[in-house]
Order: structure tokens, then sequence, then C-alpha cells
């Protein structure tokens, strides 16, 4: 009895091994699987975006010569005119061709603040932090830190929306900025409110 005991348990140990190398196998092919899943998606939405510029591209030519001042116009046009997706593209032209421009910061801030007016709060908060992150000396880096401000506190992010209100208000006293930020407060106060 011990014996057959011992000899079935060692028939048993293959298939147990067997078993394990087809369970990490089959992990592995799975694994595999969604990185193929992941790269072709990834693959897919560069290929969409890259059609949604040449549309853009078609539907709002560049001017015929191509300045900082004439391609700074047509963002401040079509900021006027509310139209987004005008805004984004000439924004996105003009910081490819001129990225140390006087003008850069405050395109990138018309493409935020657009953003923000039409109610794209996380777009908004893209362009606020790139436009701190890359031009920390421009002029409207208080105007884009204040603004990120609005942007978590419409995402309903008050905690992080009062530590940019805070630093407005602690560095930049007198700026436009600094006189909004006790309104934005009360809005914040109003609204934590509400949501609890």
């Amino acid at each position: 009895m011990g014996l057959f005991t011992w000899l079935s348990g060692c028939a048993q140990e293959p298939v147990k091994s067997e078993t394990g190398r087809l369970l990490k196998m089959s992990h592995q092919n799975r694994v595999y699987q969604n990185q193929a899943e992941q790269n072709h998606l990834r693959e897919l939405m560069r290929q969409e975006r890259e059609n949604y510029r040449r549309q853009l591209s078609k539907k709002f030519p560049l001017p015929k010569v191509v300045t900082e001042e004439s391609l700074y116009s047509e963002v401040i046009r079509a900021f006027q005119t509310r139209q987004i997706d005008a805004v984004d593209h000439y924004a996105e032209a003009f910081l490819e061709r001129f990225p140390q421009s006087v003008f850069a910061d405050k395109a990138l801030y018309l493409k935020g603040q657009i953003h923000l007016i039409l109610g794209y709060p996380v777009e908004a908060l893209r362009d606020f932090e790139r436009l701190t992150s890359e031009y920390p000396t421009g002029n409207k880096y208080v105007a884009a830190l204040f603004g990120k401000g609005v942007c978590y506190r419409k995402l309903q992010l008050f905690e992080y929306a009062e530590k940019v209100l805070d630093e407005v208000r602690r560095d930049y006293p007198g700026s436009p900025e600094f006189f909004k930020v006790e309104l934005e407060r009360k809005l914040i106060k109003v609204e934590s409110e509400t949501r609890s």
C-alpha cells in the first residue's frame, strides 16, 4: 500500500508541472496579446490624430506668409469667434514653428482659455499646466496658474484648487489674478457645501 501511494504520487507529479507550464505559457500568451492589442490601439489613435490634424489643416489654412504676427493673429481671430478647433490648430501650429516667441505663452494661454470657457476643464488644465512648465517666465504664467485653480474647482478637486489659489495670493500680490482669488474661494466654498 505504501508503494502504491508512492507510485501514484510520482505519476501525478509530471501532471502538476505540466499544468504549471501550461498556465505559465497561457499567462505569457495573454500578456503578449494584451501588449499587441495596446500597440495596435496606440497606432490607431496616432493615425486618427494625424487624420484630424490633416482635416483641420484643410479647414483652417495657414496664412500665405507665415510669420509670428500673422499666425498669432489667426489664434486671436479664432479665439474671438469662439472656434475651438481653429484655436487648437493655429495655436499648435504657432508653438511648433515659434516655440521661443514672445507670443508663445499667449497663444497657449488662449488655447487653454477657450477650452475653459467652452466647458472642457481637463483640456484647459493640460494647456495651463504646459504653459506653467514650459514658459515659467512668460507674461501669462500667473494667469495660467489662476486658470489651473479654476480648472481644479470645475473638476471638484477643491483641495488642489485652494493650493494653487494660495500660491497666486502669496506670490503675486497686486496682479489682476490676485484680486480674483477671493471670488474663486467663495465659489469653492459654495460648491463644496452643495456637494456634501
